[in-house]
């Protein structure tokens, strides 16, 4: 049986960053230097929430609860923003993704996300990813 996306999401969300620093690095840095020492926490479904910073000039993502920036999301949501079929944005005004954080910090979370969509538009290998795990898990 498949592993659902909740749990695969984590060792996704790992591997992801590792493409995004090996296949479009300039990406990746300008990700790290606008994120710089913040921390965002994701929570999908009933999963633990993963936090995820970059230190040292690697992405780390650790079962961890506090953070800069939180996100909750559930399966279905992660499913339509990754196929496209909604926004951020349209996912935020329908209660799909809450967003929570100081001012500042979530509007530094989305220029880090913009910076994000940009490397992932440029990262082949990315885009098989994201295929695999939306049709290696369920």
């Amino acid at each position: 049986m498949a592993e659902t996306r909740a749990r695969a999401f984590p060792r996704y969300l790992r591997a992801a960053f590792a493409l995004l620093a090996s296949d479009t690095p300039h990406h990746f840095a300008a990700l790290r230097d606008t994120l710089g020492a913040m921390a965002i926490v994701i929570r999908l479904g009933d999963e633990q929430p993963l936090r995820v910073c970059i230190a040292d000039g690697a992405a780390s993502v650790t079962e961890a609860a506090h953070g800069d920036v939180a996100l909750q999301l559930g399966a279905p949501a992660l499913d339509a923003l990754l196929h496209g079929e909604v926004t951020v944005e349209e996912a935020i005004a329908a209660d799909r993704l809450a967003v929570k954080g100081k001012l500042d910090e979530v509007l530094i979370f989305l220029d880090a996300l913009h910076i994000w969509l940009h490397g992932a538009l440029r990262c082949p290998a990315l885009h098989d990813l994201y295929a695999r795990y939306l049709t290696d898990t369920r």
